[in-house]
């Protein structure tokens, strides 16, 4: 016996998926069809184009979740949320309350970190370092295994897909949040990618010079200006996104550790905010440290910068 109120045909499968458009649409969600398309495949276990192709049936439990679903986002939970991953760097991630999401932009971070590494092999080379200063770290080119350090790594991104694409590497990640840890952590199996994972704040307990590279997305949102925010971010951590004071307080603490946890030649990567990147230079110079460049995103604006310790 079929379940009762079970949906089989694509004209009532489209009907279901319009429902959700139109609701997603009315609550001013960019690509609402698209957006309903990822909800429903997703609670089917299928692609998006067998909604249509292959009208796959759904009971009234499934139909319940998806109604779920869609006005949740249409309330702004974050669709990663929903679909229990985010995509980075060509790679999967499981995400979910507590972690940051991954952002496409955080991907020049590690373009710019395997321009070192490979020493001019990277994702972007019309945005490489300066090869004059290239893979200055700790003796990299006499067979020293490189210890990049990613701070913050909320979900793992950086130091797993740093693991993955450079055999040979020591990656550590750090985080205060021990939710987060238990996503970074879950990511790096799925990945199977041997990271050292430690809680902490920042780069305390580092010993000095014991660093060659330091990644790191830092919060740098300024919470004075909370309300105008995007409004899918209140509902990721807090502990991810705010900065501080004009969103400079962590960043110039990290900067102060880094200052003594990398080693001679070593380097930090950080991520910034738009406008942010005189004044991120000009705090790293009066720490000490030689800006090299300010890489672009893909959408041209100051995304990474990128610091050498003589």
């Amino acid at each position: 016996m079929s379940e009762p109120n079970v949906i089989s045909s694509p004209i009532e499968m489209t009907a279901l998926i319009r429902w959700g458009v139109d609701l997603l649409g009315r609550s001013g969600i960019s690509r609402p069809q698209w957006t309903a398309e990822q909800l429903l495949a997703e609670r089917l276990g299928c692609l998006p184009v067998d909604l249509y192709v292959q009208a796959p049936a759904i009971g009234s439990e499934d139909r319940v979740r998806f109604h779920s679903d869609v006005a949740a986002r249409a309330n702004g939970v974050p669709l990663q949320y929903l679909l229990g991953t985010a995509d980075f760097y060509g790679r999967s991630f499981h995400v979910g309350p507590g972690v940051f999401i991954p952002r496409p932009e955080t991907e020049v971070v590690v373009d710019v970190a395997l321009e070192l590494l490979r020493g001019g092999d990277a994702g972007r080379p019309e945005q490489a370092v300066h090869p004059s200063t290239q893979l200055r770290m700790n003796g990299a080119s006499k067979g020293h295994r490189p210890v990049a350090v990613d701070v913050g790594t909320g979900s793992g991104i950086l130091a797993i897909t740093l693991a993955a694409e450079v055999p040979g590497l020591v990656p550590v990640a750090v985080e205060l949040s021990s939710v987060a840890l238990r996503f970074a952590r879950r990511n790096a199996a799925r990945h199977e990618c041997a990271v050292r994972f430690i809680q902490g704040d920042l780069l305390e307990g580092f010993a000095a010079d014991s660093v060659d590279l330091i990644m790191a997305n830092p919060p740098y949102l300024n919470p004075e200006e909370l309300s105008s925010w995007p409004r899918e971010l209140v509902w990721e951590p807090i502990l991810a996104l705010s900065g501080g004071s004009d969103g400079m307080d962590l960043i110039a603490r990290l900067l102060r550790q880094a200052r003594q946890a990398l080693g001679r030649g070593g380097w930090i990567l950080l991520e910034i905010g738009m406008g942010q990147g005189q004044r991120v230079q000009a705090l790293a110079e009066e720490t000490g440290f030689r800006v090299e460049q300010i890489v672009p995103d893909m959408s041209g604006i100051e995304r990474v910068v990128a610091l050498w310790k003589s």
